[in-house]
This record gives structure tokens, C-alpha cells and sequence, in this order.
């Protein structure tokens, strides 16, 4: 008899274990508690326009999730020119900022002063270890740039302080860079400076292409995949989980008794839903954990050429949006009628104001900023949606490695569980991170021994390349 691995997420991650599993004849069944497969990663379709969560790039420096992509999609996965830009003070900058741009746009006056921030930064924080975003970004940028091209934008990302979020964030997303490092990279003096991302793959129908595909591939071996039903609750006997509870939009409900649990859900709600409780530490924990969610708010555009960037960072403390996206500068296919596919994100805790806005409010808001911004006017919108993702972030505040090593810890006494993925980690992963991290929970279950937790964690500048 086949034995049963119950995966909690239709995400890259969890697909990507069900895809290995299912090769290898496991009985795979995968709870989502969406309507449809990719997690973050989906692609909705809206009246035969299609749009993404936010934008999504396929690029990874694991050969194996690169050869798994393509075998997937074949002819399908397009390979995507790179432009990505900052909107600083009216004027567009390249990401990450080059020197001479700033000495171009800003004046030497400016690139004067950037530069002493810099090197004073050198001088003063040369011993410093940096414990805080805003103490890394500092120290390795000086605290003038740190104020232009950093502070706004990941403090609408994180909605918390840079001061309050740990320094392992920005290790990391930029990872070696400093402000020498990029200056001799663009003006070509320091040849050993590794170039950054400029081409990109992309499937040609929107992220959820891929997902969608391997979820095939699941089905086509026997695999079971059941959307829009939710896991409430875990059952086990403090050594091993017996079965899950899961509840269906209409009500009903499913025990699945199995093998083997893999689960991409966030870890402070898997906690909540174990069955006998956990003890209050780890109920403490799981508390002190939060997420950061998503909203974005999607326009069907006439107007041709609005930017010509893939995405845009808005970094001006008037706006709240923080990023800016044209499904269409992905692939033109996104849109059958050659319209701009134009998405506002937004991010938010679940108390916020702006969370709590009804959709026509969001959208108010959403084309004022465009206005202000000077991309759109309210004559230019067709139509229109907006999209909720709850936990789509994992903050990393200072302090919280300490509740999520409490909770790993209690965990880890459950011997048949294995959690993979963004929220079922809590750790920033990207796409190909998720994947390495399902692909490599299946082959524990296979036999073979891999520590999950190290997937992500080299601190390599993810966008660099040799």
C-alpha cells in the first residue's frame, strides 16, 4: 500500500514536494485553502486580462530548479529583459542606484555630500556589527543614501522602523554591495564586481503558468490536490501527527489520516491549530509572530506606454503605494486586447486603516497616487479589482529569531512534519528558495538526510551573477 504524505499549501513550495512525491509513488494529497494553485505565486484571471499577486521573476542560481522550470514549460518559459527603476524626488533612477546617475540627476553638490556620509560611515561604523537594517545600510552606504534610497521603501514594506528590523534582512536581499562596490562596477574600473540580473524567464501566461503545470503533473501520477478548503486543525500525540482537520467553504469537513506532513503554512497558525494545544510558551511564540499582508489594486489601462519598466519602487513618503507594476512589460500575452495591465501594492497589517478600506476606497486611493505620480489619470482606467493576501510577509523584527526558535525547537518533537516555504518557515524566501525547500522536505521522506533551514541561508546577494 502506498503511504500518504498530506501537504498543507498549494504554493510553489508545497507543489514542488508533491511534484517529487508523486514521482516516486507516494500517495500525495494538498489541502489549499485558496481557489486555485500558486500560492503567492498565482496568476488571476480577470475578465481574460491576467494579473499576478505583485511581480514575479524566474531567476535562480540552483541549476536543478532552473532545469525543472524549463522541463515544465519548455517554449512557454520566455526570457524577459530587465528594467527596474527607483522613483526618487520626480526623476527615475536604476536599481540599485548607480553613482553617476546620482551625479547626472541630483548634481555634484549632492554627490558631494553622499559621498562624505560615505566615507564618514567608513570611518566611524568600521568596527560596528551591524544588528539592524538601518545600521547595515548605513555602514555600508552612509547614512545620506540610507535616508534617499532605502529608508522610505522598505518602511512601507515592513511598516515598522529600519531601526527595528533585523540586519539579517538586508544581508539577505544585498549582500556585498556597498556604495564603492556599485561606483567601480559602473564605471567600470573593478572588473572583479559581479554584474547584476539584467534578463529574466518569465511563462508566458503570468506566474501561475507554472504552478498550474505542475499541479498536472501531480494529478496525471494519482495525486490529489483540493482548493478552497482550509486546515483547522492538527491532531497528534506529541511524537508524531496522526491526521489533519480540514473545513471547506461550505462548511463541511475532512479528517485525512497519513504518513508523512509537509506544511506551507504560516507557523504561528499551525501552532494554533495543533490538537492537543502546545504549552503557552510556544502558544507566547506563536503570538509574538506576525505577518505583513498584501493588497494590491489592479487597473485595466487603455493608455499605451505608461512606463516602460517592469516594475517601478516608489520611494516618496507622500505615497503609500510601494510598488508598481505592467503585467505586460512581462509578457505581452497577459493582456488579449493590448491593454496596460497596472498594479498598485500595498502593504499592510490587518488593523490598519488602509487594510480595512472597502474596494472602491482602495481604489480612490490607488488613482490619486497615480495621479500625483504623474503615470495615470482617472479617464486612462478600464476596469478594475482589488486582491487580499493575508501573511503574505514575514516580519523580521528585532527579537523574533528567539519565538521562532522556540517554536522550531517544540516542533522538531513531531517526527513526521516537515515545514517548508515563505510562511510555513517564516523566512523571506523567493520562488526558487520555496521550491528547493519542498523538493528537499520530499527527499528526507525518500530517505535521504537535508537541514531545509539552510536553503536561504548563504547570504548571497540573490540578484548578483558572475
Amino acid at each position: 500500500m502506498k503511504k500518504r504524505v498530506v501537504i498543507i499549501g498549494a504554493g510553489p513550495s508545497g507543489l514542488s514536494a508533491g511534484y517529487e512525491l508523486s514521482k516516486n509513488g507516494f500517495d500525495v494529497v494538498i489541502l489549499e485553502k485558496d481557489d486555485i494553485v500558486g500560492g503567492l505565486s498565482k496568476t488571476v484571471n480577470f475578465k481574460s486580462q491576467l494579473f499576478d499577486l505583485g511581480p514575479h521573476r524566474f531567476f535562480t542560481k540552483n541549476k536543478e530548479v532552473n532545469e525543472l522550470w524549463r522541463n515544465l514549460l519548455g517554449k512557454d518559459f520566455l526570457n524577459v529583459e530587465r528594467l527596474t527603476r527607483i522613483y526618487y524626488q520626480n526623476i527615475f533612477f536604476s536599481y540599485p542606484v548607480k553613482p553617476h546617475e546620482i551625479l547626472l540627476k541630483l548634481g555634484i553638490f549632492e554627490g558631494f555630500k553622499i559621498f562624505a556620509s560615505y566615507i564618514k560611515s567608513k570611518i566611524l561604523l568600521r568596527n560596528l556589527k551591524p544588528k539592524t537594517f538601518e545600521e547595515w545600510i548605513t555602514k555600508n552606504f552612509g547614512k545620506r543614501l540610507f535616508g534617499m534610497f532605502f529608508k522610505t521603501y522598505t518602511e512601507k514594506v515592513w511598516g515598522i522602523p529600519c531601526n527595528q528590523i533585523e540586519a539579517e534582512w538586508a544581508g539577505q536581499r544585498i549582500k556585498n554591495l556597498s556604495l564603492l562596490s556599485t561606483a567601480l562596477q559602473a564605471f567600470g574600473i573593478n572588473k572583479n564586481v559581479k554584474s547584476l540580473v539584467e534578463k529574466f524567464n518569465y511563462p508566458r501566461v503570468g506566474a501561475g503558468m507554472m504552478y498550474e503545470k505542475m499541479a498536472e503533473e501531480i494529478k496525471k501520477r494519482g495525486g490529489t490536490i483540493i482548493c478552497a478548503t482550509e486546515v483547522v486543525s492538527i491532531k497528534h500525540n506529541s511524537e508524531k501527527i496522526s491526521s489533519v482537520v480540514s473545513s471547506s467553504k461550505d462548511g463541511g469537513s475532512t479528517e485525512w489520516p497519513a504518513d508523512y506532513f509537509i506544511s506551507s503554512m504560516p507557523i504561528n497558525e499551525l501552532v494554533k491549530g495543533l490538537s492537543p494545544h502546545s504549552p503557552n510558551k510556544i502558544k507566547e511564540a506563536a503570538e509574538n509572530l506576525y505577518y505583513r499582508s498584501h493588497v494590491t489594486v489592479n487597473f485595466v489601462v487603455k493608455k499605451q506606454n505608461v512606463f516602460s519598466d517592469n516594475w517601478i519602487y516608489i520611494h516618496d513618503q507622500r505615497i503609500k503605494m510601494a510598488r508598481l507594476s505592467d503585467y505586460t512589460n512581462f509578457s505581452k500575452e497577459m493582456s488579449k486586447d493590448e491593454n496596460k495591465l497596472i498594479a498598485c501594492e500595498y502593504f499592510v497589517f490587518e488593523n490598519d486603516e488602509l487594510w480595512k478600506k472597502s474596494d472602491e476606497g482602495l481604489k480612490n486611493l490607488a488613482i490619486k497616487e497615480l495621479e500625483a505620480l504623474k503615470f495615470l489619470s482617472n479617464k486612462d482606467i478600464g476596469s478594475w479589482f482589488v486582491l487580499r493576501e493575508k501573511s503574505a510577509y514575514p516580519a523580521y523584527y528585532t527579537g523574533y529569531k528567539e519565538s521562532l526558535n522556540l517554536i522550531r525547537s517544540y516542533l522538531d518533537n513531531l517526527k513526521n512534519l516537515q515545514l517548508i516555504g515563505r510562511g510555513g518557515m517564516y523566512r523571506y524566501n523567493n520562488m526558487d528558495h520555496a521550491i528547493l525547500t519542498g523538493l528537499l522536505a520530499a527527499r528526507n521522506i525518500l530517505g535521504e538526510k537535508h537541514d531545509i533551514w539552510m536553503v536561504n541561508a548563504e547570504y548571497e546577494y540573490h540578484e548578483e551573477i558572475k
